[in-house]
């Protein structure tokens, strides 16, 4: 193999969040003027200065805002010496979105097509569309606009109910155990269990509950369990409450997994897969694990990555799926276990040459 590059995906820069605290602050201030000059009393400058602590000018250059971006009616009568509203009774307008804001929005209400026909449809419209009625006329032209250019296109969702949701976030908020009936994938038949749930998460447009099982917690298990929605049945609240350990942090444990599966953290397996030059350009566009290496190569032509995991179980998966241009180069077991796969695949499929059964 020639001499290797190593290439890193570079990390992006963490957002300062002054840009968008000043915004808040500044809409705030703005809301809050408005708010004093509703309540009448022909305020000064100076009063206003006072009752925001902030400076004279400030409160000169909000009122401007008031008038010129929001267009909201402030005069000054020169007789009582202070500023009113020509319109006591308008509503403050929406909220100033910035331009990265409203993109966020935009790209939150195209993505409610991956849960369109399901029963977290109404519940996510319901919330967008509170956020969606802060927008002036001209921002809410500009979602309009932009949105119709922006599309999500998923396989489909989960048959989930709300009452499902409903009542894991309430036990999440209360700390209270829940009961069900779960079937893994493994199991013959579902089994109750009963868990502490510790959080909600969504992988791949699937959501999973992970909850502490005590029932198969022990000196080597933390008993901490990762739950799929979609096959929990019979669930209810228990009476019982827990504390959730203050140091839970779901992205520390799933750092070691390639999904939502994580193996004995104390265990590392590096997987090391070999690309050609057709996978390469599309291996090279995303950042497929925290720990990935990724080194490129001439002899052969593709590159080479590396990842340091807990559980094989799901990039196993995520190899198969790249067919012949990827060659598994470590562990060995993993090499055998795809080996096996491969083998099954092979005569699971029906050949034409085949000689056919009498």
């Amino acid at each position: 193999m020639a001499a290797a590059r190593k290439k890193r995906r570079p990390s992006r820069p963490p957002a300062s969040p002054n840009r968008h605290a000043r915004a808040r602050r500044l809409d705030t201030r703005l809301r809050q003027l408005f708010e004093v000059l509703q309540k009448g009393g022909f305020p000064n400058a100076t009063t206003l200065a006072r009752k925001l602590e902030v400076c004279t000018r400030t409160i000169r250059r909000d009122i401007e805002l008031l008038r010129d971006y929001h267009h909201i009616g402030i005069q000054y009568d020169e007789s009582r010496y202070g500023f009113f509203l020509t319109d006591p009774s308008q509503p403050f307008p929406g909220a100033a979105f910035t331009e990265s804001e409203l993109l966020a929005l935009i790209i939150a209400r195209q993505s409610l097509a991956a849960h369109r026909g399901s029963p977290l449809e109404q519940i996510l419209s319901d919330g967008f569309h509170r956020l969606q009625s802060r927008l002036d006329n001209e921002q809410t032209y500009t979602l309009d606009t932009l949105g119709s250019l922006i599309s999500f296109h998923d396989l489909g969702h989960e048959d989930l109910s709300t009452e499902t949701f409903h009542i894991i976030t309430s036990a999440l908020r209360t700390r209270r155990e829940i009961l069900f009936h779960y079937q893994g994938l493994k199991d013959a038949k579902p089994r109750e269990r009963r868990v502490h749930p510790y959080h909600l998460g969504n992988h791949n447009q699937k959501w999973y509950l992970f909850a502490l099982d005590p029932a198969s917690k022990s000196a080597k298990d933390a008993g901490i369990r990762s739950f799929a929605l979609s096959r929990i049945t019979q669930l209810r609240l228990g009476t019982a409450t827990f504390q959730r350990p203050a140091n839970f942090n779901p992205a520390q444990h799933l750092k070691g997994s390639f999904g939502i599966h994580s193996g004995d953290p104390t265990t590392e397996i590096e997987v090391i897969i070999q690309f050609d030059a057709w996978a390469t350009r599309l291996v090279q566009e995303r950042q497929w694990h925290a720990s990935q290496d990724l080194i490129h190569h001439t002899d052969p032509p593709g590159c080479t990555l590396t990842l340091r995991l807990t559980s094989t179980a799901e990039v196993k998966r995520w190899i198969l799926s790249w067919g012949e241009h990827a060659t598994v180069l470590a562990p060995p077991q993993l090499q055998e276990e795809l080996r096996h796969a491969a083998y099954s695949i092979l005569a699971n499929t029906p050949s034409r040459t085949a000689p056919r059964l009498p």
